[in-house]
């Protein structure tokens, strides 16, 4: 689930390059078991783990769901503690790499559970198709999958973002009513009080609610921006903005573009607001 916003220029193509080809893209479903043995990752390999559903538990006990992505490097075991009542199920891609080096943190909440299992659909599907090109695959599924990591929200010493964090950053990517919403309103969504929803965006995503709100205001009306052509105060009011000078000053201070030149810079040559 991406949280960038301004210009920021994409990862250097080095960083995704380095591998030798995709090995296996599989998918493990843990039995109805506290623990089961894990797998060492091999020299020269790089071996991602993506939830699909159940939980994974880590040594303090802390839950880790759908939507989670391991990145592991040699040396380190799979993922291999989970709750009997709710096994993990995941996606499992292992890269052939020249150098194996941590470009990601190990553990990442890199999107929600219907990502992930889009991902694991697509991948899967097109891995085991003999027509498939398999170079071809491997720079998508790399860069994909480690673009997700990069911009996943940073977490905090003691854990990731807790279940009322990831219900609402989920629901902002569901309900596009919410982009409408106050702060009051999105606390309720999360089900936790204004105050308690200030404090676990600062120690969660280094942000506040109001901030992440308008995050999410934006990245919609850059897609509304860039995939249509409504007017400008159309996007405005569909993004939650009160008027389209507001709307106007905070996407020109977060992208470093006006609102049409962005438009334009993203859309066709010749194409026009209707």
């Amino acid at each position: 689930m991406p949280n960038r916003i301004a210009n920021d220029p994409p990862p250097d193509v080095a960083q995704f390059t380095h591998f030798i080809r995709l090995e296996s893209v599989g998918v493990f479903q843990c039995p109805a078991v506290p623990m089961v043995p894990p797998a060492i990752i091999l020299p020269g390999r790089e071996y991602l783990e993506l939830l699909t559903a159940g939980v994974v538990l880590d040594d303090s006990e802390r839950e880790y769901g759908p939507g989670t992505l391991f990145w592991h490097l040699p040396g380190e075991p799979t993922v291999h503690r989970t709750r009997p009542e709710a096994p993990y199920r995941c996606l499992c891609v292992q890269f052939a790499v020249a150098a194996p080096r941590r470009q990601v943190p190990r553990r990442t909440l890199a999107g929600d559970g219907l990502w992930a299992r889009a991902l694991t659909d697509e991948l899967l599907a097109a891995f085991h198709d003999a027509r498939c090109d398999r170079d071809a695959l491997a720079l998508y599924a790399y860069g994909r999958l480690l673009w997700a990591a990069k911009t996943a929200p940073p977490e905090a010493a003691d854990g990731g973002p807790p279940p009322p964090l990831r219900r609402l950053l989920l629901l902002l990517g569901e309900r596009p009513d919410l982009l409408q919403a106050g702060v009051a309103e999105l606390a309720a969504a999360a089900g936790v009080s204004p105050a308690h929803l200030h404090l676990l965006c600062r120690k969660h995503l280094r942000s506040s609610p109001h901030r992440l709100l308008l995050e999410r205001r934006l990245q919609t009306a850059k897609r509304l921006l860039a995939g249509g052509r409504r007017p400008v105060k159309a996007v405005a009011g569909d993004c939650g903005f009160d008027n389209v000078e507001s709307f106007c000053r905070a996407f020109r201070r977060l992208t470093g573009l006006a609102p049409g030149a962005y438009r334009s810079r993203h859309t066709r040559p010749g194409a026009t607001a209707v």
